[in-house]
């Protein structure tokens, strides 16, 4: 579930910017400017009433700009990326929101942490039940 979310963001940063983007599906080999690289900080299930369960991602998306020094054009994409990666559309078609947003620029770089939270159901193995199973014998020598 962690990769079709990622999946879901660089996918959404891609059609928006249109920039290069790491991550889950792109290694850092040649890095290129400007770009994004979005990275899984954390993971967590938070557990509900029976088989049901939340699990949270939480998301860190840095973008690397061509000029550091341009912090009106980091802020800029900061409200771009909240607005833009609030709703996302996974590939089965579930819509998921972030429910924490923040950003903030450190040392030049974009730093946009978004928080998914996403309702799970544990699945259940069947078991036979105690009547169907079969009673197999060992023969001692």
């Amino acid at each position: 579930m962690v990769n079709e979310v990622i999946g879901a963001v660089s996918r959404k940063l891609k059609q928006v910017y249109g920039h290069t983007v790491y991550g889950a599906e792109k290694p850092m080999q040649e890095f290129k400017t400007p770009s994004f690289l979005i990275t899984l900080l954390d993971m967590s299930d938070t557990a509900k009433l029976g088989k049901r369960f939340s699990r949270q991602i939480a998301l860190n998306i840095q973008h690397f700009s061509e000029n550091e020094e341009n912090l009106v054009e980091a802020w800029t994409i900061s409200g771009t990326i909240l607005k833009e990666l609030e709703w996302l559309t996974l590939p089965n078609n579930d819509l998921i929101r972030a429910e924490a947003m923040r950003c903030e620029v450190i040392d030049g770089t974009l730093n946009a942490f978004l928080t998914y939270t996403l309702p799970m159901t544990e699945k259940v193995v069947a078991e036979p039940d105690m009547e169907n199973l079969e009673l197999i014998a060992r023969k001692e020598p």
